[in-house]
């Protein structure tokens, strides 16, 4: 019988690698059964939102086209605005704008942010 994609039989206990959780077991209660390793639903869950997390939001994207000067006039006007900002005012454009406004945050507070963002966007 094929588990997880791994063929198994007999006496096992299969576990998750990263969170050690039992994924399926024989039924005998012999606490010596031999392991078999591979990932549960709950953490192939948790690698595809980090992968997502990995790709460029719409915000983000925007900025570095901004950047580029590849925007059309009302993301140039948008961003101008945005980067004058002080919190105060961007909080106000958060409420209509929250990934763009995420993005200016971020790029004005971490200082390897426009590196990550902008060879992201040479990937796409």
């Amino acid at each position: 019988m094929k588990i997880k994609g791994i063929e198994v039989s007999g006496h096992f206990i299969m576990l998750c690698k990263n969170c050690n959780a039992v994924i399926a077991q024989c039924r005998c209660r012999d606490l010596n059964k031999p392991k078999i390793y591979a990932i549960c639903d709950n953490c192939e869950k948790k690698e595809t939102v980090k992968e997502l997390k990995d790709e460029l939001t719409q915000g983000e994207k925007l900025l570095v086209e901004y950047f580029r000067e590849i925007t059309g006039s009302f993301y140039t006007a948008f961003f101008n605005a945005a980067l004058k900002a002080d919190m105060y005012n961007l909080s106000r454009l958060e409420v209509g704008f929250p990934e763009e406004i995420h993005a200016v945050k971020r790029y004005k507070l971490e200082d390897d942010y426009w590196k990550s963002i902008e060879s992201k966007y040479e990937n796409l």
